[in-house]
């Protein structure tokens, strides 16, 4: 019995190569009429409170089988029992609507699907940590074949170097000097610029990413939200001393950002100052305490100061 309860299984690791119409073909072939393309998780973001018939859920994370991940502030759902981080919100959908997904889908790259105690888990392969925003829009690799080797754990934060030679280095424009006013114009237009950045994030293109966020920065250097999102990009790209520059100013500018916070603690983290991450992670929960991202952060670097 104990066994059982403990019983994790692997569903896939994530893919580039998904197809929606193999999905709806695996579910057909578990004698089901209709098969969903699209995922539902309660991740980093999400928030859960307590109602008189089970808990209801603002902001989720939507996982479309072909279009990777995007988060939904205004998202909101009803369960019955109070959700765990990154879990798949199945709803009334058979098992096997999961784990068609997870076998034809693309998931975040290194992210599994995993089957604990009747629910489904969206976590790192390597370690079953649940993932972060930013983590949540890296697209994901080709499958791995059957007799592959295991992906090893991480050390520290989770990061992806670029290859080498692949990316430029980020440079990183002179940091205001605490005159911030502009022509609404400009200011205008900077936000576009940033708001297209966000887009080619959360697409998984970071170098298109960071040159928009460059060019947002060039007309606003008081940008709170470039400064942030640039952070985010360079760390996701492997670079993490310019991801902890970059979102220590982008935070002097806006301090009450907890994505920044939790992004800046995996930053220090990944550069092993332990003790700088310790207080980022703390900063994070302080302003959001349902940030599982920063919780598992710090519980990573716990002792290790």
């Amino acid at each position: 019995m104990w066994a059982l309860i403990l019983h994790t299984m692997m569903l896939t690791l994530g893919t580039a190569q998904a197809d929606g119409y193999t999905c709806v073909e695996c579910c057909r072939a578990e004698g089901l009429v209709t098969c969903p393309t699209r995922v539902r998780v309660f991740g980093d973001g999400s928030m859960a409170t307590p109602e008189a018939d089970g808990w209801r859920l603002i902001g989720v994370w939507s996982l479309d089988c072909d279009a990777g991940a995007s988060f939904d502030s205004g998202g909101t759902a009803l369960i019955a029992d109070e959700p765990g981080a990154g879990e798949v919100l199945r709803g009334a959908s058979p098992r096997s609507t999961v784990r068609c997904f997870a076998q034809h889908c693309a998931l975040p790259d290194g992210a599994c699907i995993r089957e604990r105690d009747d629910r489904f888990y969206l976590e790192r392969c390597s370690d079953g940590e649940a993932l972060s925003a930013a983590y949540m829009r890296v697209p994901g690799r080709p499958v791995r074949g059957p007799g592959s080797a295991p992906v090893a754990p991480l050390a520290s934060a989770p990061t992806r170097p670029a290859a080498a030679g692949s990316t430029p280095a980020i440079e990183l424009p002179t940091p205001p000097g605490g005159d911030c006013d502009l022509p609404p114009v400009l200011r205008a237009e900077a936000a576009r610029r940033v708001g297209i950045a966000q887009s080619h994030a959360r697409a998984g293109r970071l170098p298109h990413a960071v040159s928009e966020y460059q060019a947002g920065l060039s007309m606003d250097r008081c940008s709170a939200a470039a400064w942030s999102g640039l952070g985010q990009a360079a760390y996701w790209l492997g670079d993490a001393d310019v991801a902890s520059r970059a979102l220590a100013v982008g935070l002097s500018l806006a301090p009450g950002d907890a994505a920044a916070w939790t992004a800046l603690g995996a930053a220090h983290e990944a550069l092993g100052r332990y003790a700088e991450a310790t207080s980022a992670y703390q900063q994070a929960l302080a302003l959001d305490p349902n940030r599982p991202a920063a919780r598992s952060g710090l519980n990573r670097v716990a002792g290790r100061r």
